[in-house]
C-alpha cells in the first residue's frame, strides 16, 4: 500500500523510516478492524478498469501494448485507492504511536 501522505505526517517527524513504517502499518491494521476491505468492490474495480481494457488492447493490439497498459492501469489504481483511505486511516494514528510507544518500553 501506498500511503504517501501518512509518511510524510508532521506527528512522525521523530520517526526513523522503519519505525514510520511500522507505525503506519498499526494504524492500518486498527482501521480495518473498523472499515474492513470490500473485496469483490476491489476486484470489480481492478476488472473494469485494468483487466477488460487490456484484454480489448490485447486483440486489437498485441501483448506488448496490452501489458504495459495493465501495469500502468494498476499502479495508477494503487495510488488512487490509497489516497482514498489515507483520511480514514489518520485517525489511527495518534492510537497507533502511542501502540508503537507501548511496546518499545517493554
Amino acid at each position: 500500500m501506498l500511503y504517501f501522505k501518512l509518511f510524510e505526517s508532521t506527528k512522525l517527524k521523530e520517526f526513523s523510516v522503519l519505525q514510520k513504517h511500522k507505525i503506519i502499518n498499526l494504524a492500518v491494521k486498527k482501521s480495518r478492524e473498523d472499515f474492513p476491505i470490500n473485496i469483490q468492490k476491489r476486484l470489480l474495480v481492478i476488472f473494469g478498469v485494468s483487466f477488460c481494457p487490456a484484454l480489448i488492447i490485447y486483440l486489437l493490439m498485441g501483448f506488448e501494448l496490452s501489458f504495459a497498459f495493465l501495469v500502468v492501469s494498476i499502479c495508477i489504481l494503487n495510488i488512487k485507492v490509497a489516497n482514498d483511505e489515507t483520511p480514514s486511516i489518520e485517525p489511527y494514528l495518534e492510537k497507533a504511536i502511542d501502540q508503537y510507544d507501548e511496546e518499545k518500553k517493554k
